[in-house]
């Protein structure tokens, strides 16, 4: 079984996740090792050149497929609740909402 830190969150594509601390994106690698994602600019193939807007995201692979995935796109995703917190409230303990 393989026991990932508590930073990371998985994502809607399988074999990617999120590191909340860091904001950046991992791939796990088939030994098990988690790889960081480089940051890249969008690229534009009808005009053969990176996007004039700018938009920062991750190129992935989905069956087979590249894929951009801007990085606002992951921003929102937080830390499972209280399963990877430190400290839990003890008024709030044992029960989910």
């Amino acid at each position: 079984m393989i026991v990932f830190p508590k930073a990371f969150v998985k994502i809607h594509h399988p074999g990617y996740f999120w590191n909340v601390d860091e904001q950046a994106l991992y791939t796990m690698k088939v030994t098990g090792v988690l790889r960081p994602l480089k940051l890249t600019t969008q690229w534009d193939s009808r005009i053969n050149r990176y996007a004039t807007n700018g938009v920062q995201g991750y190129r992935l692979s989905v069956s087979g497929e590249k894929v951009f995935s801007p990085k606002s796109m992951f921003m929102h995703l937080k830390k499972p609740w209280p399963w990877h917190t430190e400290t839990v409230d003890q008024t709030t303990q044992g029960t989910l909402l």
